[in-house]
């Protein structure tokens, strides 16, 4: 008579019960459609496309209201520049696209915003003169 591997956590090993109770205590498990699931690289996937989904929304909104952005206070726009950044990591990790999160630190970071008068040699010559 054959005995079936227990594992660790008091399931048959491969079993559903054992996918759930792994599912159940690990991160990854818990954004599983089902938590005897085991399609790992599809969940990485799809969370990789809402990550990326969220920067378009993000941006979409900085886009609306980008005459206001410097107006809003700088620790709020640096802690969502922060959140774009993770969202970059999560699109990056799970190979998803995630188009428009630099522009979206630049807007809220203020990058551009305040452009030089004198960045150019004709500005500065007009100015000498």
């Amino acid at each position: 008579m054959s005995k079936e591997g227990i594992g660790e956590n008091g399931a048959v090993l491969g079993s559903g019960d054992y996918w759930s109770r792994v599912n159940r205590s690990t991160f990854l498990g818990g954004l599983m459609r089902r938590t005897s699931e085991t399609n790992y690289s599809e969940t990485l996937r799809e969370t990789g496309s809402r990550a990326g989904d969220m920067t378009e929304e993000i941006y979409d909104d900085l886009q609306e209201h980008r005459k206001q952005l410097s107006s809003i206070d700088s620790d709020r726009r640096n802690a969502l520049a922060m959140q774009v950044r993770g969202l970059y990591d999560v699109c990056r990790m799970a190979g998803s696209s995630c188009s428009h999160s630099g522009e979206c630190v630049a807007m809220l970071t203020l990058s551009g915003f305040f452009s030089n008068p004198f960045s150019d040699e004709r500005a500065i010559q007009n100015a000498i003169r």
